[in-house]
Protein backbone atom coordinates (compact mmCIF):
# COMPACT_ATOMS: atom_id res chain seq x y z
CA UNK A 1 0.00 0.00 0.00
CA UNK A 2 1.63 3.21 -1.22
CA UNK A 3 0.55 6.49 0.39
CA UNK A 4 1.03 9.72 -1.60
CA UNK A 5 0.25 13.18 -0.27
CA UNK A 6 -0.18 16.27 -2.42
CA UNK A 7 0.47 19.62 -0.83
CA UNK A 8 1.16 23.27 -1.39
CA UNK A 9 0.87 26.15 1.04
CA UNK A 10 -0.66 28.34 -1.65
CA UNK A 11 -4.31 27.77 -2.52
CA UNK A 12 -5.39 27.64 -6.14
CA UNK A 13 -2.23 25.90 -7.33
CA UNK A 14 -4.00 22.85 -8.71
CA UNK A 15 -3.35 20.59 -5.71
CA UNK A 16 -6.88 19.22 -5.40
CA UNK A 17 -7.28 18.86 -9.16
CA UNK A 18 -4.07 16.82 -9.28
CA UNK A 19 -5.10 14.72 -6.26
CA UNK A 20 -8.48 13.78 -7.70
CA UNK A 21 -7.34 13.20 -11.25
CA UNK A 22 -4.28 11.13 -10.40
CA UNK A 23 -6.36 9.01 -8.03
CA UNK A 24 -9.02 8.58 -10.71
CA UNK A 25 -6.48 7.56 -13.36
CA UNK A 26 -4.86 4.96 -11.11
CA UNK A 27 -8.31 3.57 -10.35
CA UNK A 28 -10.00 3.85 -13.75
CA UNK A 29 -7.11 3.34 -16.18
CA UNK A 30 -4.66 1.21 -14.19
CA UNK A 31 -7.41 -0.74 -12.39
CA UNK A 32 -5.74 -0.25 -9.01
CA UNK A 33 -7.60 -0.23 -5.71
CA UNK A 34 -7.40 3.45 -4.78
CA UNK A 35 -8.50 5.50 -1.80
CA UNK A 36 -8.59 9.30 -1.84
CA UNK A 37 -8.49 10.91 1.61
CA UNK A 38 -9.66 14.52 1.73
CA UNK A 39 -8.07 16.23 4.73
CA UNK A 40 -8.56 19.79 3.47
CA UNK A 41 -11.27 21.64 5.47
CA UNK A 42 -12.44 23.23 2.20
CA UNK A 43 -13.52 19.71 1.13
CA UNK A 44 -12.89 20.49 -2.54
CA UNK A 45 -11.81 16.93 -3.39
CA UNK A 46 -15.03 15.65 -1.84
CA UNK A 47 -17.20 18.00 -3.89
CA UNK A 48 -15.16 17.39 -7.07
CA UNK A 49 -16.24 13.75 -6.79
CA UNK A 50 -19.88 14.85 -6.42
CA UNK A 51 -20.11 14.04 -2.72
CA UNK A 52 -21.54 16.49 -0.22
CA UNK A 53 -21.15 15.47 3.41
CA UNK A 54 -23.18 17.23 6.10
CA UNK A 55 -21.68 18.01 9.49
CA UNK A 56 -23.67 15.11 10.96
CA UNK A 57 -22.22 12.49 8.61
CA UNK A 58 -19.00 10.60 9.24
CA UNK A 59 -15.94 12.22 7.70
CA UNK A 60 -12.17 12.22 8.09
CA UNK A 61 -12.71 14.49 11.11
CA UNK A 62 -14.34 11.65 13.03
CA UNK A 63 -11.47 9.35 12.14
CA UNK A 64 -8.80 11.78 13.33
CA UNK A 65 -10.52 13.37 16.30
CA UNK A 66 -13.16 10.93 17.54
CA UNK A 67 -11.32 7.65 17.03
CA UNK A 68 -13.94 6.40 14.58
CA UNK A 69 -12.73 3.28 12.72
CA UNK A 70 -11.47 4.44 9.35
CA UNK A 71 -13.50 1.85 7.45
CA UNK A 72 -16.69 3.52 8.67
CA UNK A 73 -15.70 6.75 6.90
CA UNK A 74 -15.00 5.25 3.46
CA UNK A 75 -17.64 5.82 0.79
CA UNK A 76 -18.02 4.83 -2.85
CA UNK A 77 -17.52 7.18 -5.78
CA UNK A 78 -18.80 7.07 -9.35
CA UNK A 79 -15.36 5.88 -10.51
CA UNK A 80 -14.73 2.14 -10.50
CA UNK A 81 -12.07 1.11 -7.95
CA UNK A 82 -11.96 4.57 -6.36
CA UNK A 83 -13.11 5.07 -2.78
CA UNK A 84 -13.22 8.32 -0.80
CA UNK A 85 -12.83 9.42 2.78
CA UNK A 86 -14.71 12.73 2.63
CA UNK A 87 -14.20 15.98 4.48
CA UNK A 88 -16.83 18.30 5.91
CA UNK A 89 -17.00 21.55 7.89
CA UNK A 90 -16.08 19.79 11.13
CA UNK A 91 -12.53 19.50 9.86
CA UNK A 92 -12.02 23.20 10.65
CA UNK A 93 -11.58 22.15 14.28
CA UNK A 94 -9.24 19.22 13.66
CA UNK A 95 -5.93 21.08 13.70
CA UNK A 96 -6.61 22.53 17.15
CA UNK A 97 -7.81 19.21 18.53
CA UNK A 98 -4.77 17.39 17.21
CA UNK A 99 -2.53 20.02 18.75
CA UNK A 100 -4.06 19.32 22.16
CA UNK A 101 -3.07 15.65 22.12
CA UNK A 102 -0.41 15.01 24.78
CA UNK A 103 1.69 12.64 22.64
CA UNK A 104 2.09 11.23 19.12
CA UNK A 105 -0.17 13.82 17.50
CA UNK A 106 1.79 13.43 14.24
CA UNK A 107 0.95 9.72 13.99
CA UNK A 108 -2.85 9.69 14.23
CA UNK A 109 -3.51 9.28 10.51
CA UNK A 110 -0.68 6.78 10.04
CA UNK A 111 -2.10 4.62 12.81
CA UNK A 112 -5.57 4.78 11.24
CA UNK A 113 -4.31 3.87 7.77
CA UNK A 114 -2.80 0.70 9.19
CA UNK A 115 -6.37 -0.54 9.59
CA UNK A 116 -6.51 -0.65 5.78
CA UNK A 117 -3.41 -2.77 5.15
CA UNK A 118 -4.01 -5.03 2.16
CA UNK A 119 -7.23 -3.31 1.08
CA UNK A 120 -5.80 -0.65 -1.24
CA UNK A 121 -2.91 -0.40 -3.66
CA UNK A 122 -2.65 3.39 -3.46
CA UNK A 123 -3.87 6.05 -1.08
CA UNK A 124 -3.80 9.68 -2.24
CA UNK A 125 -4.14 12.43 0.38
CA UNK A 126 -5.32 15.91 -0.57
CA UNK A 127 -3.75 18.15 2.07
CA UNK A 128 -4.86 21.60 3.24
CA UNK A 129 -2.95 24.63 1.92
CA UNK A 130 -1.16 25.07 5.24
CA UNK A 131 1.74 23.83 7.32
CA UNK A 132 -0.28 22.48 10.23
CA UNK A 133 -1.02 19.30 12.16
CA UNK A 134 -3.24 17.90 9.40
CA UNK A 135 -0.46 18.26 6.83
CA UNK A 136 2.10 16.87 9.27
CA UNK A 137 -0.13 13.83 9.80
CA UNK A 138 -0.38 13.31 6.04
CA UNK A 139 3.38 13.50 5.53
CA UNK A 140 4.06 11.25 8.49
CA UNK A 141 1.76 8.63 6.95
CA UNK A 142 3.13 8.98 3.40
CA UNK A 143 5.72 7.18 1.33
CA UNK A 144 5.80 9.97 -1.25
CA UNK A 145 4.70 13.54 -1.65
CA UNK A 146 4.00 15.59 -4.78
CA UNK A 147 4.20 19.38 -4.91
CA UNK A 148 1.84 20.82 -7.54
CA UNK A 149 2.58 24.50 -8.20
CA UNK A 150 2.27 27.36 -10.63
CA UNK A 151 5.38 28.86 -12.22
CA UNK A 152 5.09 32.26 -10.55
CA UNK A 153 7.03 34.22 -7.95
CA UNK A 154 4.44 33.34 -5.31
CA UNK A 155 4.68 29.74 -6.43
CA UNK A 156 8.43 29.68 -5.82
CA UNK A 157 8.01 31.18 -2.35
CA UNK A 158 5.35 28.63 -1.48
CA UNK A 159 7.39 25.65 -2.66
CA UNK A 160 10.46 26.81 -0.75
CA UNK A 161 8.33 26.99 2.39
CA UNK A 162 6.94 23.50 1.79
CA UNK A 163 10.33 21.90 1.07
CA UNK A 164 11.60 23.22 4.40
CA UNK A 165 8.50 21.82 6.10
CA UNK A 166 8.97 18.45 4.40
CA UNK A 167 12.62 18.33 5.47
CA UNK A 168 11.57 18.85 9.09
CA UNK A 169 9.06 16.00 8.87
CA UNK A 170 11.69 13.75 7.30
CA UNK A 171 14.14 14.57 10.09
CA UNK A 172 11.70 14.33 12.97
CA UNK A 173 9.08 11.66 12.24
CA UNK A 174 9.34 10.04 8.78
CA UNK A 175 12.79 9.44 7.34
CA UNK A 176 11.23 7.18 4.68
CA UNK A 177 9.30 10.04 3.07
CA UNK A 178 10.41 10.82 -0.47
CA UNK A 179 9.53 13.80 -2.65
CA UNK A 180 8.27 12.25 -5.88
CA UNK A 181 8.57 15.58 -7.61
CA UNK A 182 7.41 19.10 -8.33
CA UNK A 183 4.52 19.27 -10.78
CA UNK A 184 3.89 22.45 -12.75
CA UNK A 185 0.19 23.20 -13.20
CA UNK A 186 -1.80 25.80 -15.13
CA UNK A 187 1.04 25.96 -17.62
CA UNK A 188 1.02 28.63 -20.31
CA UNK A 189 3.96 28.90 -22.63
CA UNK A 190 4.78 32.49 -21.71
CA UNK A 191 8.14 34.18 -21.25
CA UNK A 192 7.36 34.81 -17.57
CA UNK A 193 6.51 31.17 -16.88
CA UNK A 194 9.59 29.93 -18.70
CA UNK A 195 11.68 32.29 -16.55
CA UNK A 196 10.15 31.07 -13.29
CA UNK A 197 10.48 27.42 -14.30
CA UNK A 198 14.18 28.02 -14.87
CA UNK A 199 14.40 29.69 -11.44
CA UNK A 200 12.68 26.70 -9.85
CA UNK A 201 15.04 24.22 -11.45
CA UNK A 202 18.13 26.27 -10.62
CA UNK A 203 17.25 26.81 -6.96
CA UNK A 204 15.78 23.35 -6.33
CA UNK A 205 18.17 21.28 -8.40
CA UNK A 206 18.12 18.39 -5.92
CA UNK A 207 14.41 17.80 -6.59
CA UNK A 208 12.80 15.86 -9.40
CA UNK A 209 10.55 17.81 -11.75
CA UNK A 210 7.84 15.90 -13.59
CA UNK A 211 8.55 15.80 -17.31
CA UNK A 212 4.94 16.67 -18.14
CA UNK A 213 3.47 20.04 -17.18
CA UNK A 214 -0.29 20.39 -16.75
CA UNK A 215 -1.58 22.90 -19.27
CA UNK A 216 -4.01 25.65 -18.35
CA UNK A 217 -7.40 25.03 -19.97
CA UNK A 218 -11.07 25.65 -19.35
CA UNK A 219 -11.64 21.90 -19.60
CA UNK A 220 -10.43 21.53 -16.00
CA UNK A 221 -12.92 24.13 -14.78
CA UNK A 222 -15.71 22.40 -16.68
CA UNK A 223 -14.85 19.02 -15.16
CA UNK A 224 -14.91 20.64 -11.72
CA UNK A 225 -18.30 22.16 -12.43
CA UNK A 226 -19.61 18.78 -13.61
CA UNK A 227 -18.07 17.01 -10.57
CA UNK A 228 -16.45 14.54 -12.94
CA UNK A 229 -12.70 13.74 -13.14
CA UNK A 230 -11.04 14.35 -16.48
CA UNK A 231 -10.62 10.65 -17.29
CA UNK A 232 -14.42 10.47 -17.40
CA UNK A 233 -15.42 14.01 -18.38
CA UNK A 234 -12.87 14.56 -21.13
CA UNK A 235 -11.06 11.32 -21.90
CA UNK A 236 -9.71 12.60 -25.21
CA UNK A 237 -8.70 16.08 -24.01
CA UNK A 238 -5.04 17.12 -24.08
CA UNK A 239 -5.03 18.00 -20.37
CA UNK A 240 -6.32 14.51 -19.56
CA UNK A 241 -3.37 13.10 -21.45
CA UNK A 242 -1.10 15.38 -19.40
CA UNK A 243 -2.35 13.76 -16.21
CA UNK A 244 -2.06 10.26 -17.70
CA UNK A 245 1.60 10.96 -18.48
CA UNK A 246 2.19 12.24 -14.94
CA UNK A 247 0.53 9.13 -13.50
CA UNK A 248 2.80 6.94 -15.64
CA UNK A 249 5.87 8.84 -14.48
CA UNK A 250 4.73 8.59 -10.86
CA UNK A 251 4.35 4.84 -11.26
CA UNK A 252 7.91 4.65 -12.65
CA UNK A 253 9.21 6.70 -9.69
CA UNK A 254 7.51 4.36 -7.21
CA UNK A 255 8.97 1.32 -9.01
CA UNK A 256 12.44 2.90 -8.87
CA UNK A 257 12.70 3.18 -12.64
CA UNK A 258 13.35 6.92 -12.41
Amino acid sequence: MIVISLLNRKGGAGKTTASVNLAAIFAHTYKKRVLLADIDPQANATTYLNKFISKDEISIYDVLCKDTPIKEAIIDTDIDNLKLIPANVNLDNADTQLMMLPTAKEFVLKKKLRELDGEFDYIFIDCPPARNNLTTNALTASNYTILPCEATEYGIDSIFAMTEFISNVQSDVNDNLKVAGILFTKRENTTAQRYYIEQFKTNLDSYHFFDTEIRKTTVVEKSLAEHSPLIVYGKKEEVTNDYIKVAKELEQIIKGEI
